[in-house]
């Protein structure tokens, strides 16, 4: 999984990362998740996702 213009890594654990974004936080849970950073805006995770939250932002 790739996500562009991130804003910053939350919380990083095996079984789960949370990423600041634009739009509002990623949750992601899985096992063996691993974060590489690609550029200064996109980031990769790879491993066994299970699922994907996203909580929006408020307007």
């Amino acid at each position: 999984m790739i996500i562009e213009n991130y804003k910053g890594v939350l919380e990083y654990e095996e079984f789960y990362i949370r990423i600041n974004t634009l739009d509002g936080i990623i949750n992601i849970n899985g096992f063996e998740l691993q974060l590489n950073q690609l550029t200064d805006e996109a980031v990769s995770i790879t491993g066994k996702i299970e699922s994907i939250d996203i909580e929006r932002k408020e307007e």
